[in-house]
């Protein structure tokens, strides 16, 4: 998953490597949580986010407890859950 200068995206490959048109195919859908349907810990962090005028860090915790969608096989996934996954 990528947030930043490149855009915000799903990857199944190395997103900044090869050509511009190879890591656009390479390239998943990130859909973000509208903030009013955030809860729990992701309605929290983005109003203190949102409360201490960090609206850049507020509109990508709405990506953060998102979905994305696999570029490879088309599964649409919690983001968060993933990088969850990944810290286990």
């Amino acid at each position: 998953m990528a947030f930043g200068g490149y855009g915000t995206f799903v990857s199944a490959e190395d997103y900044v490597s090869g050509t511009d048109a190879q890591a656009a195919e390479d390239r998943g859908e990130l859909t973000p949580m509208p903030a009013e349907r955030l809860s729990g810990l992701g309605a929290r962090l983005h109003g203190e986010a949102a409360t201490a005028g960090q609206t850049e860090v507020a509109r990508a915790l709405t990506y953060v407890f998102g979905e994305g969608r696999c570029p490879s096989c088309d599964t649409v996934f919690s983001v968060a859950q993933e990088v969850e996954k990944q810290w286990d």
